[in-house]
């Protein structure tokens, strides 16, 4: 919606409207994109990584922790990170489907909770909330 230049507009002219619509347009395309919502500390800033717990095609999975813990809960608490390297067979779009996805089912009490998420020049990083029992498969198929 084109704010403050509706009002401007003399009713029922629909040429004047299109021209607001496309100057909006226009001056939306020239705003600078931010990068992070919070802060311009990157993931090395923030958290260190420890134990490999594993990975796939495209990404690798640490155990880390933050660097900074504001209390004694947050000391002892330990994350996952997936690290998803910026290579070009990798699609971008794939990275942010996959984060959108997360969060879209953050409230789902079944699926892993995404912490935070960092867009930097190397690499994303995902960090989810670790659970502890081993990879997903084995115990998949325990249950068969």
């Amino acid at each position: 919606m084109v704010q403050g230049s509706l009002s401007k507009l003399p009713s029922g002219s629909a040429a004047t409207f299109e021209e607001a619509k496309s100057r909006a347009q226009n001056q939306r395309r020239g705003r600078a994109r931010v990068r992070s919502t919070m802060s311009t500390a990157c993931f090395r800033d923030l958290f260190e990584t420890g134990n490999y717990l594993g990975g796939g095609a495209y990404a690798s999975v640490y155990s880390c922790r933050r660097r900074h813990p504001l209390s004694d809960k947050e000391k002892m608490q330990e994350f996952a990170v997936k690290i998803i390297e910026k290579i070009p067979t990798h699609s971008r779009q794939r990275c942010l489907n996959e984060v959108e996805l997360f969060f879209k089912c953050r409230s789902n009490q079944h699926i892993i909770k995404v912490e935070e998420t960092f867009d930097e020049d190397d690499a994303f990083y995902i960090i989810f909330e670790k659970v502890n029992g081993g990879p997903l498969m084995n115990a998949i198929s325990r249950c068969k």
